[in-house]
């Protein structure tokens, strides 16, 4: 089995999303405040708006795998911004590495049961 590494270190994606919020709040208040007064200072608050979406989704990839579920999940529940996230965490999660394991091979599983609880032979 594959070790996730993002499980370990959830603070990263905490970080990505946070980062992603502050470029949206602060970018995206500032163009529909009309405070821009320059096209050139329009465009560049538009590309750190759009780095802040691409953050995001990025972000919620990154909690999806931290809640040791897929990338494509975390990426399409990114797509919705905040009730994406609520989607992600309430749907994800939950599981321990044994039941990963079990979900990723079940023919082996059921193996594994079934040898468990067969009787010994002594010894002697």
């Amino acid at each position: 089995m594959k070790i996730n590494p993002w499980h370990q270190y959830p603070c990263i994606s905490a970080f990505v999303l946070a980062a992603a919020m502050v470029l949206l709040l602060f970018n995206g208040f500032y163009i529909l405040d009309g405070i821009p007064d320059r096209p050139a200072a329009f465009h560049k608050m538009q590309l750190k708006a759009t780095a802040g979406g691409v953050l995001w989704v990025l972000g919620c990839g990154l909690a999806s795998r931290t809640r040791n579920d897929t990338w494509i999940k975390g990426l399409l529940c990114g797509l919705l911004f905040i009730p994406g996230l609520l989607l992600l965490i309430l749907t994800s999660g939950g599981q321990n590495r044994h039941e990963i394991w079990e979900k990723a091979n079940p023919t082996l599983a059921g193996k594994r049961d079934r040898r468990q609880y067969r009787d010994i032979k002594p010894l002697y």
